[in-house]
């Protein structure tokens, strides 16, 4: 249409000549800019796929799984595979729990979720570490062996923290041991109050009181943080706990460390026993 018109012009007008020209090659830089933007979204644009080439994409697809666990593919291979078949991985974690929800945004838009667990340091991570405790007491209180109930709870699915998968009738002992719950009764000159003095436990079942693992109590006991005695007649350990005394191991319990001094003083400074001669004995 520039072209026409221009050629069309008298050439002593040369004004309106001079503006046609303009215009001629304003739409003739136009035509070359769509050329050129044309070229490139057919080469951005992938071609329709034939029947036979859908196919063996499908073909190929299906093979990605013995591709994945075959001995030959290395780690890089996998790398690479999942780099071509993932735009984005989101993780959830809940709380400190073993629980974790996992969002796989896949190319070409499709997306799936995944409920997975991963290993934890503490039974009290546990997202059913209440339900755990009380299914075990239960079992215990039907007069089952350890070994019957380690089975019974993997039967049901649970497991311990850590990267143990499976319940045994040791990993139970240590479960139960650390929280002073006992498994059998106890001899009759351990029981009898008469041992006891005023304000004092037994190191399990002080343990207990705290809801903290016997071992750590232990070393509380072995570095001086608590005052206690061993009893004669049982060969067991003592420990003197006032409600004041209890208040301060429930604080010294939850406190954090800090550096350089982990603990403040007065939460590692027992009282002394006021039913013996000598404090810390």
């Amino acid at each position: 249409m520039a072209r026409k018109s221009y050629a069309a012009v008298d050439p002593e007008n040369r004004l309106v000549a001079k503006e046609l020209e303009r215009r001629w090659e304003e739409a003739l830089r136009e035509q070359e800019q769509l050329t050129i933007e044309y070229d490139r979204f057919q080469t951005s644009t992938p071609a329709k796929l034939s029947d036979n080439e859908r196919q063996e994409i499908k073909s190929l697809s299906e093979c990605l799984p013995q591709l994945w666990i075959a001995e030959t593919t290395t780690a890089e291979d996998r790398c690479e595979i999942a780099r071509l078949l993932i735009d984005e991985v989101v993780i959830n974690v809940e709380g400190d729990s073993e629980r974790v929800d996992v969002d796989i945004h896949w190319k070409g838009g499709f997306g799936s979720h995944h409920a997975m667990r991963r290993p934890v340091q503490t039974y009290e991570q546990l997202s059913y570490y209440d339900e755990l405790l009380s299914r075990i007491k239960a079992l215990l209180d039907e007069g089952k062996t350890l070994g019957s109930i380690a089975n019974l709870l993997n039967a049901e699915g649970y497991q311990p923290p850590k990267r143990s998968s499976l319940f045994s009738a040791g990993i139970l002992a240590r479960f139960l041991r650390d929280r002073g719950i006992r498994t059998g009764p106890l001899p009759k000159s351990v029981t009898e109050e008469r041992h006891l003095r005023r304000d004092e436990w037994w190191l399990s079942d002080l343990a207990a009181a705290l809801s903290m693992p016997i071992a750590t109590l232990h070393r509380w006991q072995r570095v001086g943080w608590v005052t206690s005695h061993k009893v004669a007649a049982t060969g067991r350990w003592s420990i003197y706990a006032d409600a004041e005394e209890l208040s301060r191991l429930t604080q010294l319990r939850t406190q954090r460390r800090g550096w350089p001094d982990p603990y403040p003083r007065a939460l590692i400074t027992p009282k002394p026993n006021p039913n013996s001669d000598s404090a810390g004995e």
